[in-house]
């Protein structure tokens, strides 16, 4: 309702008050409410409508989305760039026509969706996520590019990533072995001619928005919020280990000093290191 409720119990018990002092009587109580009455009502009808609907949206979804099947970037950009420039497809999408093919038929059956409305293809969610990775861009942008909503890019991102490590973490990073260190220092000594070599170590900064309540726990050396993730990589330039969750303001050697590979080093028992570690 529009009705002001709190002022006109504000003026009604200063109303009843001033009665009791002798200063109003009942005529002039009952003016007093109807001119209050009055001004609400003409309130009420100055207010601008609400449009039909529960909801109260102009569109049951927006025009620039409507054409999605026409113009979006998954049935325009990306099959006209498979077919005339697979170098462009690699550098939209940081892979291969061919690797995305493979890629989406590993991931496809985790995917699928089921709706009453048309459901967004395996294929473009693989698609999305890829971008996304690749670019950097904002899920606003990519947005516009694809023809989807803001808010189901967010959750196509998290879904398919999720996927991506859930089928991918045991071919990307296997079980180390005695066999693994031992490949891996022969490589090293046969590709880049140094001996006795089981992988090369970096740590890179990768910028966080603040966590709440952090304080200055996650503020680096770069002056921002920042997380670092460490890895051992092999002679093919492949991960091997990785490290990540540490806060920015750790250095390299600390991080490494607490990790499960320097951990598996001093006890000299690399087969008990874990590949992924947070």
């Amino acid at each position: 309702m529009c009705w002001h409720w709190e002022k006109t119990v504000t003026l009604l018990a200063l109303l009843r008050k001033r009665r009791r002092q002798g200063y109003i009587n009942r005529r002039t109580r009952k003016l007093s409410l109807l001119i209050l009455a009055s001004s609400c009502l003409h309130k009420c009808q100055d207010q601008p409508q609400r449009p039909h609907g529960k909801s109260g949206r102009r569109w049951w979804q927006r025009p620039l989305f409507r054409s999605h099947d026409e113009f979006g970037a998954w049935n325009t950009l990306i099959p006209l760039l498979r077919e005339t420039d697979e170098d462009l497809f690699f550098n939209f999408l940081r892979m291969t026509p061919g690797s995305f093919d493979r890629l989406l038929k590993k991931v496809s059956p985790f995917l699928q969706k089921k709706s009453w409305r048309k459901a967004i293809d395996p294929g473009e969610r693989l698609a999305i996520t890829l971008r996304y990775l690749a670019s950097g861009d904002s899920q606003t942008s990519l947005s516009y590019l694809f023809r989807v909503l803001s808010p189901a890019i967010c959750r196509i991102v998290l879904e398919v990533t999720t996927v991506l490590w859930s089928v991918l973490k045991t071919e990307v990073f296997p079980e180390l072995s005695q066999d693994t260190w031992l490949r891996t220092s022969a490589e090293f000594e046969v590709m880049w001619n140094i001996p006795h070599c089981v992988g090369a170590i970096d740590g890179k900064q990768v910028q966080v928005k603040a966590f709440p309540h952090s304080g200055s726990r996650w503020f680096g050396y770069k002056k921002v919020h920042c997380m670092t993730l460490l890895a051992v990589s092999d002679a093919k330039h492949k991960f091997s280990i990785v490290e990540t969750g540490a806060s920015g303001k750790r250095a390299d050697a600390n991080i490494f000093h607490k990790s499960t590979f320097a951990q598996g080093l001093r006890k000299k028992n690399l087969e008990s290191s874990s590949p992924m570690s947070c």
